[in-house]
């Protein structure tokens, strides 16, 4: 950072660093920081790459050599812009994410942690670990339809992860929906046959489908 303070992994992980060790002020505010200058370095490549289908409309029509050698160079660098973009959009998620988990610290800071964990998941679809924290605020928040869809969409990316089989399991048997809580449950032990907590929430879960 002292090199070049606006490198972004380099600030991104300076923060999980501070996060880690206890120090979570100064985590959130280096990551704060952080996501600013990702956020002004993404719109300064935006917009530079807005420029990429006009050039390529050019290039398209144009019919001397050097004109067209020329396009096809410019053409190179803002494709780099775009790619750019798309990075930038993958470290903003990361960014809301870790912002999202230190605030979610805070029981009376849930809302801002689930508005942080939204925003990442907008920016990391495909991110399964993102929605399932997503899923839990969501719940501890009250939201329960919206906490049960992000839950079982992290379990649908990656079926056997027990910490998402756990989640719903303990989802649905929290609303009482104990037949819904039941394959999950049962699916954790077979994955989990020697965690006691496994063991004893499927017992917990037949026992109030026989009652």
């Amino acid at each position: 950072l002292r090199l070049d303070p606006d490198f972004l992994p380099a600030r991104n992980n300076l923060a999980v660093l501070l996060s880690a060790t206890g120090r979570s002020s100064e985590a959130e505010k280096l990551l704060r920081e952080t996501l600013d200058l990702a956020r002004r370095q993404r719109a300064r490549a935006a917009e530079a790459a807005a420029e990429l289908p006009g050039v390529k409309q050019q290039r398209a029509e144009t019919t001397d050599a050097n004109r067209a050698g020329e396009l096809d160079v410019r053409i190179a660098a803002l494709e780099m812009r775009n790619r750019e973009v798309r990075e930038l959009e993958h470290l903003i998620g990361q960014l809301h994410f870790s912002l999202g988990m230190l605030a979610a610290e805070n029981p009376r800071r849930l809302d801002e942690a689930e508005k942080e964990l939204a925003a990442a998941a907008a920016l990391l679809p495909l991110r399964p670990r993102v929605r399932y924290n997503w899923g839990l605020a969501l719940n501890q928040l009250g939201r329960t339809a919206e906490a049960e869809e992000q839950l079982k969409q992290a379990l649908a990316m990656v079926p056997d992860e027990t910490d998402f089989l756990y989640a719903l399991a303990t989802f649905y048997a929290e609303h009482g929906r104990w037949r819904d809580a039941l394959p999950y449950a049962e699916q954790l032990l077979r994955r989990r046959p020697d965690w006691p907590d496994a063991s004893q929430l499927l017992q917990r879960i037949r026992r109030a489908l026989r009652e």
